[in-house]
């Protein structure tokens, strides 16, 4: 792990938040796991039973905990933070499990010999490790030829991430702790903080493309490359296939990936998978560029350098968005517009109060 790599700041943006969650938040969360699973054709058992099984940045075990209940033989959770070790430890024994164990370490260079698991999860951590590439062909040397594996990493493009990339501007200088305070004071709820904290500070976030991250898949030793569409409502691999006129705003969707390891992976073949800040090259539709900059840009003038509404104001329109792609509806853009303008008048009356108030 180099001296360059900012990893171990994973420690105030995810330990922290993760070891907030209980054992029903675990509980709900393993259940959306379960969803996709199903959504898909998939059974946990068939997947997991008698397996060993490799939780590859394993957050507070959730993924752990969803292979254990499906009948893991044994999990391996990897993490680089201390503390999601002690919190999927906590969390897997309040479980009733013991047959796991917990490693700290980086992805990149896994101390563990070749093709020692039947499975490997990774959900959601490839596009915020340093290097990106070197974790996959760790994570496939690991695996079995034969063995199975989910890895789950952010679609390029989209709404959701042109809001993202402007909120991680908002943020860019403001502490992790600070911002973590003010979303427990706001009374957010667990989930969310866990996915703001995740969206807006982590050191690495990127996305890709479903051509540049399978392509890659195939050249470091997965044969058998089956993207999972179908998920819960708000996933937008969900939402491209239920309103495909919605494409513009929904950019790549999220990419799951069911895999099988048909050859010796850790080939330095090919085009690696980019650790560029954005992983591939951002490609926002017009649209989204012709209706959003404008009022976002408005918003950020009235923040100014306010942290505490910054992230009210962030929470807000992040949470409706959300909550909007989880209805059973094409995406209501005028609507979520007109929720931006109202955020932003509301912003300046408390930034004018706030001058009158001094």
């Amino acid at each position: 792990m180099t001296a360059s790599n900012r990893e171990r700041e994973h420690e105030d943006v995810y330990g922290k938040s993760f070891a907030l969650y209980d054992r029903e938040q675990m509980t709900q969360f393993t259940g959306f796991f379960e969803k996709r699973l199903l959504a898909n054709g998939l059974d946990g058992e068939s997947l997991f039973k008698g397996k060993r099984c490799l939780d590859a940045g394993c957050g507070n075990g959730r993924g752990s905990l969803l292979m254990l209940k499906n009948g893991a033989a044994h999990v391996t959770a990897l993490d680089i933070s201390q503390e999601n070790l002690r919190s999927v430890d906590r969390n897997l024994k309040s479980f009733g499990y013991s047959n796991f164990e917990c490693r700290q370490t980086s992805l990149e260079k896994i101390a563990i010999p070749d093709q020692c698991f039947d499975f490997v999860w990774c959900n959601g951590v490839l596009m915020h490790t340093a290097e990106p590439d070197a974790c996959l062909q760790e994570i496939a040397r690991v695996l079995k030829v034969g063995g199975r594996s989910w890895i789950y990493v952010y679609g390029s493009n989209g709404l959701y991430w042109y809001l993202i990339n402007r909120f991680r501007m908002w943020f860019r200088e403001f502490d992790p702790q600070r911002l973590l305070d003010c979303l427990q004071m706001m009374s957010v709820e667990v989930r969310y903080i866990g996915e703001y904290m995740d969206d807006w500070k982590v050191p690495y976030l990127r996305s890709y493309t479903d051509l540049d991250f399978s392509t890659r898949l195939r050249e470091v030793g997965f044969g058998d490359v089956a993207r999972l569409w179908r998920g819960v409502s708000y996933d937008t691999s969900e939402r491209l296939m239920r309103f495909p006129n919605d494409r513009p705003w929904l950019g790549e969707g999220d990419l799951r990936y069911l895999l099988t390891k048909t050859g010796v992976a850790g080939s330095a073949d090919g085009q690696p998978l980019s650790s560029d800040e954005h992983g591939s090259k951002p490609n926002f539709d017009r649209l989204i560029l012709e209706k959003l900059d404008a009022p976002l840009t408005d918003l950020e003038a009235a923040i100014g350098s306010n942290v505490i509404l910054a992230a009210l104001l962030a929470s807000n329109l992040q949470r409706r968005l959300r909550d909007m792609m989880s209805e059973e509806c094409p995406l209501d853009v005028a609507s979520f517009l007109n929720f931006v303008r109202s955020n932003c008048e509301a912003a300046k009356i408390l930034t004018a109060a706030g001058s009158r108030g001094r």
